[in-house]
């Protein structure tokens, strides 16, 4: 191997995978995953804090511990990325402490880090690039940056799908399986795992030869994937339970304000409803991949300290697929939204799914047979699985990482923004970055008159679009700017200025007349200097736990 100057993470819900780029007999840079030490290409993103010698435990040692200490250990840490507020609770026998998401975040890149270098200790890394969903806003993309400050890492940020797109165009271009004779194609990206859902639409084309990848269209949702239809299957066996067991109801609607708890913050407060709920939860997921092939399945609930008879129901494929129904409508409803924006994007050129080359499934719950049965209907042609589903991301993100790090990769590509920003004022939003604009970089201004001044400064109330379940846009503050001017009028104009980075990180400079002027990132959760040491120190006093491989 030549080492590991570019590395890739694809940091999941569920799973994560760290890859390099290496050299093959043709002198050709192609993407390696590497396997941690257990011998497995993916490694569960679970934290396990042992108490006893004050260590922590990542990936599937952790998982296996997680039925047996639920207290002591963090899963799904991703879905509350970018909430500043939120901390994990741990039931350390000396007394509870507490974890932000990017802490978590940071045990997890720590250990794919410490084994990626364990493949080659005499480099040093040159170019990291992390995953993260399409949608991820500015809080989200900030607290991942967050996570590998806390490991004093520079990384740069890749959106999922177009990671998965540079992995697949990259190897067919390299084997010159498309090349300029055939012109321009079009591809999508359904990208389907634990925590998140996301669709992408790339246009591939052709200047003197060279290929340029232009990401034309992203739709998805935060909270949408495997770990949402696990929930919401064992809500369905609940009140089925209490239907069937109408005396044991007390009990389960205690398992049922759990499940809701567990569902909003990643944890249940109540340790022993904790371990109950992870049982049903197991045994119900157990249930549903039986069910692939089954029509019915009986689910016993597990004995417990709530529940000493035995109990059962009848789980149905007809269960799945009801409970299953108005996620697979949000992903359809979602996916036709990424096709009008392509269509726009490509002045009326893409028009129908018919005209795509290609659809590259992504993540582990693109294996659920609903899911393959919608991408068929919806595209039209049976969806492409070559076994990659789990890697493609982390080899599209070494990929990048190569480009960074000056590496003869064929190919450019381009991104657009999934958010449009500008300025609230009042009721109305006046948009400064469109969506769909091309970055990095994007930059635009717009001149906002003052309409009545009564004191020295003013606030600057910064948005971004998301799209609401009807399809129309909606906007949600993201950061409020004071702009100081002491000697503005009614009726002078103050020039605002958004600049998008490579991260997709939103900047704003705000400047009037006379010079007075404003600067700052849109990082309402970044960590403040003194934030950073502190919660450096406290992941300092869990090391992560040696281990052989």
């Amino acid at each position: 191997m030549t080492g590991l100057i570019a590395l890739g993470i694809d940091l999941g819900t569920t799973y994560s995978v760290a890859s390099t780029m290496v050299l093959d007999s043709r002198n050709n840079w192609y993407p390696k995953v590497l396997s941690n030490p257990g011998g497995k290409d993916l490694t569960p993103s679970v934290v396990f804090f042992d108490s006893n010698d004050r260590s922590s435990v990542v990936g599937n040692d952790a998982l296996q511990i997680w039925k047996e200490e639920p207290n002591n250990v963090i899963r799904w840490v991703k879905r509350k990325m970018g909430d500043s507020q939120y901390r994990y609770i741990i039931n350390e026998s000396r007394g509870a402490e507490h974890f932000s998401p990017q802490q978590i975040s940071s045990f997890i890149l720590n250990y794919l880090i410490r084994y990626a270098k364990q493949r080659a200790p005499e480099l040093e890394l040159k170019s990291v690039v992390i995953t993260i969903p399409a949608f991820f806003g500015d809080n989200e993309r900030q607290a991942t940056i967050d996570a590998a400050r806390l490991l004093n890492l520079d990384v740069v940020l890749i959106e999922e799908p177009t990671a998965a797109i540079l992995d697949y165009l990259h190897e067919k271009i390299n084997e010159n399986n498309i090349n300029s004779s055939q012109g321009n194609k079009y591809y999508s990206v359904f990208d389907l795992g634990g925590g998140t859902f996301d669709i992408s639409v790339a246009q591939l084309t052709w200047e003197d030869q060279n290929p340029i990848i232009r990401i034309i269209a992203t739709e998805g949702h935060r909270k949408l994937g495997g770990f949402d239809f696990d929930l919401d299957l064992t809500e369905v066996t609940l009140l089925k339970l209490i239907d069937k067991y109408p005396q044991q109801r007390t009990d389960l609607d205690k398992v049922l304000s759990g499940l809701k708890e567990l569902r909003d913050t990643g944890q249940v407060k109540d340790f022993e409803l904790w371990a109950i709920l992870i049982d049903i939860i197991d045994t119900v997921e157990n249930a549903k991949i039986m069910l692939s092939n089954m029509s019915s399945r009986k689910v016993y609930i597990p004995y417990s300290s709530l529940f000493t008879t035995l109990m059962s129901i009848d789980l149905t494929r007809n269960d799945v697929e009801k409970t299953l129904e108005p996620k697979l409508q949000e992903m359809e409803d979602r996916a036709n939204r990424a096709l009008m924006t392509a269509k726009g994007n490509t002045n009326g050129d893409l028009d129908s799914w018919d005209k795509l080359d290609r659809v590259i499934m992504v993540g582990g719950s693109t294996r659920i047979p609903l899911v393959r049965d919608l991408v068929s209907k919806l595209f039209g042609k049976a969806p492409a699985l070559d076994g990659r589903e789990d890697h493609t991301v982390a080899r599209g993100a070494a990929i990048y990482a190569g480009i960074l790090a000056g590496f003869d990769i064929k190919g450019k590509f381009q991104r657009k923004t999934v958010h449009s920003y500008g300025l609230l004022s009042g009721n109305s939003f006046n948009p400064i970055i469109n969506r769909g604009t091309p970055y990095p970089p994007a930059k635009a201004h717009l001149n906002h008159s003052v309409s009545f001044v009564l004191s020295p400064s003013t606030r600057l109330k910064i948005a971004q679009g998301v799209s609401s379940r009807n399809g129309e846009e909606e906007y949600e503050q993201i950061k409020e700017v004071e702009f100081y001017h002491p000697i503005l009028y009614t009726g002078d104009s103050i020039k605002i200025t958004l600049n998008i980075d490579q991260n997709g990180l939103l900047q704003i400079h705000a400047e009037d007349a006379s010079g007075e002027q404003v600067e700052e990132k849109i990082q309402s959760v970044a960590l403040s200097e003194n934030e950073e040491l502190s919660q450096k120190n406290e992941i300092e006093k869990w090391p992560l736990k040696k281990e052989e491989g």
